[in-house]
C-alpha cells in the first residue's frame, strides 16, 4: 500500500470526522455518548477556542460548561508552566495529537490541581486545521495519593538511613555504602573514624542535653569539613564515620589539616567555655585495589584512632606500616592491661618528698606500676596512656589510691601520701565520693592525703572538675600542681584552681647556672611565697642540685638524690630502721 494512498485515506477520515461533527443526527449521538462516559468531552476550533465542552466536566473540576465555551484553555485555568504543560503545548502548536497527557492548575483556593487529557486534531476537506475533538479526567485525588505514598517512602527511606539527632547517614547506611564502595573498586576513597575526647565526662558533668548538643555542633563541624561528593555518619553514641572520596595518597595530608584546622570547638555551658576536642583515625583505600575489605579498613582506621587517643587526643593518625607492625605487639598488651587491672595486678611504688627544713620525709607519693606475665616491666608513660585511651584510667586510678590509703595507715602519722589524678577522673564528682568512704571507713585524716594535678586540667576550665579539686580541699586534703613549667605554666592556674603545693618540672633544674633560668626560678619562688603556696622541686639526683634549690628556699625536694621509687615493705623496713637507729 502506497504512502500516497494512506495520505489520502487519513484526509478523507478526518474530513468525515469533521462532517459527522456538523451533522445533526451524528452530534446528537455524540452528546448521547458524552453524557454516559466516565471522562468529559471537549472541542475546541481552529483558535483553540472551546466550542463544546460535556456537562461530566462539572463532576471532575467544578467548572460549568458555559464558563469554557468561547475561552481558550489558557484563559480558563492558572497552569503550572512545567515540562508537562511545556510538552502538550508543543505537540498542539505543531498540531498533533495526543494522548494521557497531564498538567496542573492553581485554583482559587491556591490548591494544585491535575488534569489528564487526550485530543485529536481536526480537519477539513481540504486539509486545514479545524481544532481539536478530546476528552479529559481529573486525577487529581490519584496524583495527591501517589505524592503521599512517594513521600512517605522517602521518609521511611530518611529513617532507615539517618541518624535522628544530626541528620548524618546512620551507621548501617555506612556499612552499606564502605562495602558498595569496596566492592565497585572504582574510588579512591580515605576512611574516617573519629570520636569525642572524654565525651562521658561531658554526659555525666553537664547533662545529656549539653552532650546532644556537643554532638550535633561537632556533626555539623564534620559536614563542613567533608564536600557534597564526600560521606558523614553517626555511628552512635560520640562516634563518627567520614567516607572520604580522595586519592588516599595525595588528600591524606590537606584533609588532615583541614580536620584540625575546623573539628575542635568551644561551647559555652553556664557563663563558662567547654572546650570540644575529638581524635581522628584514617586508612585510605586505592582505586582497583583487590586487598582490603571493609572490614579491614574499619580495623585498621579505629586502631589508628586509638593511637591518637593515646598519644594524647586531638590529633589525626593515619594508619601505616609502622603502626601495622607494632599493632599485634600493642593489642597483646592492651588485652594484659586489662586482665590485670580488672584483677588489680597492678602495684604502687612509694618515693618520698623531704621537707628541707628538718630533712624528713613529709609525704609519700604513690607511684602506679606494671609488670607483665613474662616479668617485664612496662614504662607508666606508656601503661598509663594505654589505660586512658581504654577508658580504665578510673580503675587504675582507684586501686593506686586505694594501695596509697593503705600505705598511710601503715606509715609514721606525721607522713602523707600523695596520689595523682587523671582529669579524666575529675568532673563527674565519684572519685571525691570514693575518697570520702575511704577516710571515714578506715579513719584516716583526710589531711594525710595530696592529690597532684597536672596543668592540662586547668587548661580545660572545666567548672566540674575544679569543684571535685575544691571539694577534696575543704575536706582538707592538699591539692598540688604536677610538673608546673613542663607546659603552658600559666598563673591562671594557681590563681583559680585550689592548689597549696606546686611541683617544679626537673627541666627548671637543668641550666640553673644560667642567669636567665635562675631569673625565671626566682620570680616564680617569688610569686609563690606572695600566694601562701609550698614548691617542691622535682628531680634532684646531686648535691649540686640540691644546694641550689635550698638556696632559692624551695620548701621540699623529691628525686633520687633522696630515694629511688619503692614498694611500701622496703619502705616500712627503712622507717623501722631509722626508729631502731
Amino acid at each position: 500500500m502506497s504512502q500516497t494512498y494512506i495520505a489520502e485515506q487519513n484526509e478523507v477520515e478526518t474530513a468525515l470526522q469533521l462532517e459527522a461533527l456538523n451533522n445533526p443526527k451524528a452530534r446528537q449521538q455524540l452528546l448521547a455518548i458524552a453524557e454516559v462516559t466516565s471522562d468529559w468531552i471537549w472541542i475546541t476550533d481552529e483558535a483553540h477556542r472551546f466550542v463544546y465542552v460535556s456537562p461530566k466536566v462539572y463532576d471532575h473540576i467544578k467548572l460549568r460548561p458555559e464558563s469554557l465555551v468561547g475561552r481558550r484553555r489558557s484563559e480558563c485555568f492558572n497552569a503550572v508552566n512545567d515540562d508537562n504543560l511545556q510538552y502538550l503545548t508543543s505537540l498542539v502548536s505543531r498540531e498533533l495529537p495526543f494522548r494521557c497527557c497531564e498538567y496542573s492548575w492553581i485554583g482559587e483556593d491556591d490548591e494544585e490541581y491535575f488534569v489528564e487529557v487526550s485530543g485529536t486534531p481536526l480537519r477539513h476537506p481540504d486539509g486545514r486545521f479545524a481544532g481539536y475533538i478530546g476528552s479529559g479526567r481529573c486525577i487529581t485525588s490519584q496524583i495527591r495519593r501517589e505524592k503521599e505514598l512517594e513521600s512517605a517512602h522517602v521518609e521511611l527511606e530518611k529513617r532507615a538511613t539517618t541518624d535522628s539527632l544530626t541528620g548524618l547517614y546512620n551507621r548501617d547506611y555506612f556499612t552499606w555504602k564502605l562495602r558498595a564502595l569496596c566492592q565497585a573498586g572504582e574510588r579512591s576513597f580515605i576512611l574516617i573514624l573519629t570520636d569525642l575526647d572524654r565525651f562521658k565526662r561531658i554526659n555525666d558533668t553537664y547533662g545529656h542535653q549539653v552532650g546532644d548538643q556537643a554532638l550535633v555542633t561537632f556533626a555539623q563541624r564534620l559536614k563542613s569539613i567533608a564536600r557534597a561528593e564526600d560521606f558523614v555518619c553517626r555511628l552512635g553514641g560520640d562516634e563518627f564515620a567520614l567516607l572520604v572520596l580522595t586519592d588516599p595518597l595525595t588528600g591524606a595530608e590537606a584533609l588532615a589539616e583541614r580536620i584540625l584546622r575546623n573539628a575542635h570547638f568551644d561551647m559555652d555551658v553556664n557563663d563558662q567555655k567547654l572546650r570540644v576536642s575529638a581524635s581522628f583515625g584514617m586508612d585510605g583505600y586505592k582505586k582497583g585495589s583487590t586487598k582490603r575489605c571493609s572490614e579491614t579498613l574499619i580495623s585498621n582506621a579505629d586502631f589508628a584512632l586509638y593511637r591518637a587517643k593515646a598519644s594524647g587526643r586531638g590529633q589525626v593518625i593515619r594508619f601505616n606500616r609502622a603502626l601495622e607492625n607494632g599493632r599485634r605487639e600493642e593489642l597483646d598488651l592492651i588485652l594484659e592491661l586489662n586482665e590485670a587491672i580488672d584483677n588489680n595486678k597492678t602495684s604502687a611504688c612509694f618515693q618520698a618528698i623531704v621537707d628541707l627544713k628538718t630533712g624528713k620525709n613529709t609525704a609519700l607519693e604513690a607511684l602506679a606500676r606494671w609488670t607483665r606475665k613474662d616479668g617485664t616491666p612496662v614504662p607508666p608513660g606508656e601503661f598509663i596512656a594505654i589505660a586512658e585511651a581504654q577508658s580504665l584510667i578510673d580503675q587504675l586510678g582507684l586501686s593506686t589510691f586505694e594501695q596509697a590509703a593503705d600505705a598511710a595507715a601503715s606509715i609514721d602519722a606525721s607522713v602523707s601520701v600523695s596520689v595523682n589524678l587523671s582529669a579524666a577522673q575529675l568532673g563527674d564528682g565519684e572519685f571525691v565520693r570514693q575518697f570520702e568512704r575511704r577516710i571515714k571507713t578506715s579513719n584516716l585524716e583526710a589531711h594525710r592525703f595530696w592529690f597532684e594535678v597536672t596543668e592540662n586540667v586547668c587548661f580545660d576550665n572545666d567548672e566540674a572538675v575544679l569543684s571535685d579539686l575544691q571539694r577534696l580541699a575543704d575536706l582538707g586534703a592538699t591539692v598540688a600542681l604536677d610538673d608546673f613549667g613542663a607546659g603552658h605554666s600559666s598563673l591562671f592556674c594557681i590563681k583559680h584552681f585550689p592548689f597549696t603545693v606546686i611541683k617544679l618540672d626537673r627541666a627548671f633544674l637543668t641550666d640553673l647556672h644560667d642567669e636567665r633560668s635562675r631569673g625565671i626560678l626566682e620570680a616564680v619562688c617569688t610569686m609563690s611565697r606572695a600566694l601562701g603556696v609550698k614548691m617542691v622541686a622535682e628531680g634532684i639526683e646531686n648535691h649540686e642540685q640540691l644546694r641550689l634549690v635550698k638556696e632559692f628556699g624551695i620548701d621540699m625536694a623529691q628525686g633520687y638524690f633522696f630515694q629511688r621509687p619503692i614498694p611500701l615493705s622496703e619502705y616500712l623496713q627503712l622507717e623501722r630502721a631509722e626508729s631502731a637507729a
